[in-house]
């Protein structure tokens, strides 16, 4: 008996060291793709990367939600590709991504269960998200509001001050600015004016409506690409604008990283 219980507790050590072995191999293997297919899309739009994305899966082990085509945890970290030349913005925002039930039974289509985003939008690309969308429209783009701020105004700077939780706009070279504060509400963000001045004097109602309705515009572009998401927070730091989004059965393939 006891010969026959060694040989058995050496077959139970082969098998876990072998399963131990496997879902080593599984996750180096989805960490790996996930590198090269991150790469791949950044060269194609000509980003040069300063570190690789990573994953990681929790306690839910890889090798059996493989078999079951679901992952119950999955954390992303991809890094920023974002470019800003001549002021127009290209690529995405570094963004830590969580993900909850992800059904993989379409490799090509997998769908979390639950999806939470948070990315960094900079001072910079808040900046030029204003300038393509205000001094970078067209005459006969049919936007009365556009056009009668690109009149008026030249965005030139973007300062955030984490201390008042406001955003600070500056125009025409520092002959105007204009601060407000991010709110929150209904899954959506938008920016309440706060103070707006132009060598002492207010700014128009239009005006500073339209510079807000901008900012909010470009914003939720960046961040709710994907449909079925919201927008949970958006907080001001030293660097610009941290914000949150999350949704239920987000079809990640159609994701553009918040």
């Amino acid at each position: 008996m006891s010969k026959t219980a060694k040989i058995f507790s050496t077959i139970v050590v082969v098998l876990i060291l072998l399963l131990v072995a496997a879902e080593f191999g599984a996750r180096w293997i989805v960490n790996r793709d996930l590198a090269e297919e991150f790469r791949a899309q950044a060269q194609a739009d000509g980003t040069e990367l300063t570190e690789d994305p990573s994953i990681s899966f929790g306690a839910s082990p890889v090798l059996l939600g493989l078999l079951s085509k679901n992952l119950g945890e999955v954390s992303v970290h991809t890094p920023s590709t974002l470019r800003v030349d001549n002021g127009v913005a290209s690529g995405n925002p570094a963004a830590d991504i969580s993900l909850r039930n992800l059904n993989i039974a379409d490799r090509n289509d997998p769908v979390a269960g639950h999806l939470e985003a948070t990315a960094e939008l900079s001072n910079q690309f808040l900046l030029a998200l204003l300038q393509q969308n205000i001094n970078g429209g067209t005459e006969d783009s049919g936007d009365i509001g556009s056009a009668f701020l690109r009149q008026l105004v030249q965005v030139t700077g973007v300062t955030s001050h984490p201390d008042t939780r406001t955003i600070s706009v500056d125009f025409n070279n520092g002959a105007g600015s204009l601060d407000f504060t991010p709110i929150t509400s209904e899954g959506r963000t938008h920016f309440e004016v706060l103070d707006t001045k132009v060598l002492g004097f207010d700014l128009p109602s239009t005006v500073t409506q339209e510079i807000s309705r901008q900012l909010q515009q470009g914003v939720e572009e960046q961040l709710l690409a994907s449909g079925g998401l919201s927008i949970t927070s958006a907080e001001v730091t030293g660097e610009g604008l941290r914000a949150t989004v999350s949704g239920e059965g987000v079809h990640v393939s159609e994701l553009r990283t918040p």
